[in-house]
């Protein structure tokens, strides 16, 4: 649990990706989150609030703004593997893992 914590702590308003499948209930507040959009180099800005039930592909790049408005928000991961095994990717470990390569070839048709 503290590996998860320390990368959390890495993620405010930097770009993350999961290499594991991960499921999250919003129970309380109004996040949103930022999911790229691989085509346009843009982003795709997704309103959540209490009882948004969320998964972003595994490979994909996107973002958790903490500020203002996203303060005091609470829910619940649901990981595949176990919490120690969580799968998330920070920063420079994102582009060259083989999750995210997997993903951008299935998004982009590359074989």
């Amino acid at each position: 649990m503290a590996g998860l914590l320390m990368k959390v702590a890495e993620v405010n308003n930097g770009d993350v990706c999961y290499a594991n499948d991960v499921v999250v209930a919003v129970t309380s507040g109004n996040p949103y989150i930022d999911v790229e959009d691989v085509t346009t180099a843009g982003w795709i800005r997704i309103p959540l609030g209490a009882g948004a039930l969320y998964s972003v592909p595994i490979g994909a790049k996107f973002r958790l703004p903490i500020n203002e408005q996203t303060k005091g928000t609470m829910g619940s991961g649901f990981f595949k593997e176990t919490v120690s095994n969580h799968g998330l990717l920070v920063k420079e470990e994102i582009d060259n893992h083989p999750a995210r390569q997997a993903y951008l070839k299935r998004v982009l048709g590359q074989t």
